[in-house]
């Protein structure tokens, strides 16, 4: 397994799925949006997993597990980010009827945390 190619498929996969999220907002798709800021975050921190663990991520999406396996230590804000965030990966696949998405308002704030971390860990991805 070349591990650099592998670290470069998630990290290139988390920056498009940012991009979709963007792009989904915009057109008011507010639950699909916050599913791919979700996705972009899974997806680099599956490229830290890769980097620190010298295997293939596993096949979940719990993006606390992931943050536990790729060793990174983030503050209680970033912790409490990431368990919101999960929410929306069982959300978007498994819908709760009647479950209120979340206001515009909140999900530019989430997608604009989700654009920090994600620039935060490509960042000390290259480090």
């Amino acid at each position: 397994m070349n591990l650099e190619k592998q670290i470069a498929f998630w990290k290139d996969g988390a920056v498009s799925n940012l991009e979709s999220a963007e792009i989904l907002l915009a057109k008011g798709k507010r639950l699909e949006s916050l599913f791919f800021c979700h996705l972009a975050v899974e997806k680099i921190l599956k490229a830290h997993a890769i980097k620190k663990t010298r295997a293939l991520p596993p096949k979940h999406h719990n993006l606390l597990r992931l943050q536990e396996l790729a060793d990174i230590t983030l503050d209680e804000s970033l912790v409490a980010f990431l368990a919101e965030m999960n929410e929306f990966a069982i959300e978007a696949r498994y819908p709760i009827p009647f479950k209120e998405v979340p206001s515009l308002a909140r999900c530019q704030q989430l997608l604009s945390k989700t654009q920090e971390i994600q620039k935060w860990l490509v960042s000390k991805l290259s480090a």
